[in-house]
């Protein structure tokens, strides 16, 4: 997932020895007026573009791996995520001047592995470095105004191209669809996760 802007917080809890969880949220915006202007759709600006992102784990630190115990070393666990971004533009479809609402939901479930770094006593280095998931993809696009229904399939399209270029997997998922779409999608299929984190210890 490619983001615009992010700003997460993370908080991991020791529960032993070698287990934890953790829990990461914040504010996130997934941009996509880069890739909508064509020769008959032009995005003048953009009224909102905001979202949120929560995801939640739990991390088992291999013992052999990991022998000064948590957070340091080697770990595995299970985790779930969801994302959900609203944008609001407005556009020139043809000659007419319109507005669309654009929303877009990515619920994740997985397995995780990463390495935990301690630098000194009390900063940490965190990578997530595989994180396959079963994920559900779901965009919907509204335009505020109706317009000539030739038009329609075209601008819609362009918004479902640019959240595949977001969302690298949805490409698949929509090849041979394009002509039939008609404002939302909704389907599940692959994901991954992979983060880099620093933290501080209290």
């Amino acid at each position: 997932m490619i983001y615009k802007t992010a700003v997460l917080v993370e908080f991991e809890h020791i529960v032993n020895k070698n287990q934890s969880y953790s829990v990461q949220a914040g504010f996130v915006s997934i941009g996509l007026g880069s890739f909508l202007d064509s020769d008959s759709i032009h995005v003048l600006n953009f009224t909102k573009n905001s979202g949120y992102s929560i995801t939640a784990d739990y991390r088992f630190y291999l013992k052999k791996e990991s022998k000064d115990g948590a957070p340091h070393g080697v770990y595995i666990g299970p985790y779930a995520a969801y994302v959900h971004s609203t944008s609001e533009s407005n556009l020139v479809i043809g000659k007419n001047p319109n507005s669309m609402t654009t929303q877009i939901e990515v619920v994740s479930v997985g397995v995780e592995l990463g390495y935990q770094f301690l630098l000194g006593k009390r900063w940490t280095l965190d990578f997530i470095l595989i994180g396959p998931s079963l994920t559900n993809y779901r965009a919907s696009m509204h335009l505020a105004f109706p317009i000539d229904p030739a038009h329609q399939g075209p601008v819609y399209q362009k918004v479902l191209e640019a959240v595949a270029n977001r969302f690298p997997v949805v490409g698949s998922l929509i090849n041979g669809q394009t002509a039939e779409f008609k404002g939302s999608f909704d389907n599940w299929n692959a994901g991954f996760r992979y983060s880099v984190h620093l933290g501080f210890r209290l």
